[in-house]
């Protein structure tokens, strides 16, 4: 529990310490709420309970093979797709064996909330609509997973029509742990009778946020004619077209298959507008017109912009677009960049030719983004090529974060693990993309190694970087775990936006393999002391109760949910009707949009 000590109050004349929200784009239709700072800075709970055990850090074992379901009906034989949030719920597809249908439903998704598990979907599982039931194991049928902050869990499935077998569909699925699951499929009608959904591809890019809203890329049919390409957002089975080609408003060409989502349902994405390849990025919220966050020939530092070659995109909660993108500089040379961009001016994060930290050589070339590579902070992590980097064999690829503090170097192959017994080698691509980044800075990244005692035996790891601690191992192939030795490990950043295996509280979640045959998933939690990192707090829209939601952490005991209507009143405070309700590890208050503009903040109370 954080006592109350810990708890700052801040001055009135600090707009950092308040979390306004206005309306954006109203409509006779509705409107959307867009919250333009973040509920973090105005909370900003920055002590942590210490952590009990080592100073390595701690592990903890989440689920492993063997163990059984909830229902009763199997257990679990090995698992993917492991994902964690800021309350430390454990989301997770699980192959089973022993279960009464065989292959019928062999598989499932679940999530481990302390000591219980809860089943979010079962293959086999009527969907509500009739449609069919889930897909099973054999047919690798439930894939792609996203966890928020409610525990909800997104996640694609193929659907077996009237238990025929028959997988001729997938669909987009939203599980909570009640009995049936929203789907997303083929057939569903778009609001505003704009037609309706083909079917979705496997594997197709999406994002889920805390509302419980999935942004995903697919194609539609109406009065035009089947195939038509398209951006679409949901909330429960509700299905809104964002953006379309052919936009009368734009007049997109190409819609591009990265798309971005923040918790106040802004999107992000990327459109040809006009002609082949003259590719922008764009914002866009409710049904206000899209926001372009960058275009070709922009002037930015150092040069204009292109736009060919971009990769993932990534939104914050301050409407900030992380992308990957080209500079043409005066001499009419190129080089690749990533870049910021909040609607009014695109920041130049990191591009190729800069010097990195210490002047041990300059970035060659960065590597585009994960989806999950932009924090609430404005900070990225990314990989980059190098060169001149003193003439050392094997010290040509580095992972960075840039952004805030400037560019800060994580790891660079070469160096010696932490642990000693290696060196960092990261020619093997699967690990590129492997890291997580939270609202701290904090990262945590897969890395292979050479030159170590067990040559395959232990030659891979995990590890954590806080600027405060360094470098520290979270587990690696050879060491001693549960009476066995880890012979395999899974560290994969989720694609969605908001989905990671590393959260606010310093935890990072894996999966690994033993050497007597048994599988499973673990938390390793980082040590005390560290970078100060707050408490993840947040304000999020319910369209459905047409309210705004105010969270906060439940280890924040005596505090006081205030709210105004001007920042230039500083007697203008008063408190928030109603008692905070306990929901898992947080507390939450709901209040209807009764104003323009509003902002909250916290106050610790009297002794």
């Amino acid at each position: 529990m954080i006592p109350i000590s810990s708890i700052p109050t801040f001055p009135t004349t600090s707009r950092q310490a308040f979390v306004p929200w206005r309306r954006e784009g109203g409509t006779k239709q509705g409107t959307r709420l867009v919250a333009t700072w973040m509920l973090v800075s105005a909370v900003s709970l920055a002590v942590l309970q210490p952590v009990s055990g080592a100073e390595s850090g701690t592990l903890t074992v989440v689920a492993l093979t063997g163990d059984p379901v909830p229902d009763g009906n199997g257990k679990f034989f090995d698992f993917s797709d492991v994902l964690i949030n800021d309350a430390g719920q454990v989301a997770f597809y699980a192959d089973l064996f022993g279960t009464q249908g065989g292959g019928r439903d062999n598989a499932g998704v679940f999530r481990k909330d302390g000591n219980t598990f809860i089943q979010l979907a079962r293959a086999g599982q009527n969907l509500p609509s009739g449609e069919g039931v889930l897909a099973g194991r054999h047919d690798f049928a439930i894939f792609s997973t996203r966890i928020n902050q409610s525990g909800q869990v997104a996640f694609q499935s193929v659907i077996y029509r009237n238990q025929t077998r028959r997988g001729d569909r997938t669909g987009l699925f939203v599980g909570d742990g009640n009995p049936w699951v929203q789907w997303i499929g083929a057939g569903q009608s778009l609001s505003g009778n704009l037609g309706e959904l083909e079917p979705v591809p496997p594997y197709t890019s999406f994002a889920f946020n805390d509302a419980g809203q999935i942004l995903f890329v697919g194609t539609f049919k109406n009065q035009d004619g089947p195939g038509k390409n398209g951006i679409f957002l949901t909330q429960g089975t509700n299905v809104t077209l964002v953006a379309t080609t052919g936009e009368s408003a734009e007049d997109y060409y190409v819609l591009g298959s990265s798309v971005g989502l923040n918790h106040v349902g802004q999107v992000a994405y990327v459109a040809s507008v006009g002609s082949w390849g003259n590719d922008a990025v764009f914002r866009r919220s409710g049904a206000s017109a899209p926001v372009r966050i960058a275009q070709p020939e922009q002037a930015v530092p150092g040069g204009t912009l292109q736009m060919e070659g971009y990769g993932y995109l990534s939104i914050n909660d301050a409407g900030q677009v992380a992308f990957s993108g080209q500079i043409t500089t005066e001499s009419f040379e190129t080089a690749s960049a990533l870049l910021l961009g909040d609607g009014t001016t695109v920041t130049v994060l990191v591009r190729d030719g800069d010097a990195v930290p210490g002047g041990q050589g300059r970035i060659d070339a960065v590597n585009t983004l994960s989806a999950s590579s932009l924090n609430a902070a404005g900070q990225i992590a990314f990989w980059a090529s190098l060169n001149g980097a003193g003439g050392e064999a094997g010290r040509n690829l580095a992972l960075f974060r840039a952004g805030g503090q400037g560019l800060i170097e994580i790891v660079r192959a070469g160096e010696t693990a932490p642990e000693g017994n290696g060196t960092f080698d990261f020619d093997a691509e699967s690990w590129i993309e492997s890291v997580s980044l939270n609202p701290a800075g904090q990262v945590a990244f897969g890395a292979t190694l050479a030159g170590t005692s067990g040559g395959y035996a232990d030659n891979s790891g995990i590890y954590f970087h806080d600027d405060a601690l360094g470098l520290l191992k979270v587990a690696r192939k050879g060491d001693p775990f549960l009476g066995s030795t880890f012979v395999g490990l899974e560290f994969w950043s989720a694609t969605g936006v908001f989905s990671g295996l590393l959260n606010n509280r310093r935890q990072v979640a894996f999966e690994f393999d033993l050497n007597d045959g048994r599988s499973g998933i673990a938390v390793w939690t980082a040590p005390a002391g560290g970078s100060s990192q707050p408490l993840r707090s947040r304000i999020t829209y319910d369209p459905a109760q047409k309210a705004v939601v105010t969270s906060w952490p439940a280890e924040a005991t005596g505090v006081t949910l205030e709210s105004s209507t001007n920042l230039a009143n500083p007697a203008g405070w008063t408190r928030v009707d109603g008692a905070p309700v306990p929901s898992g590890s947080e507390w939450h208050m709901t209040q209807p949009i009764d104003t323009s503009e509003r902002f909250f903040r916290l106050k610790k109370n009297a002794p």
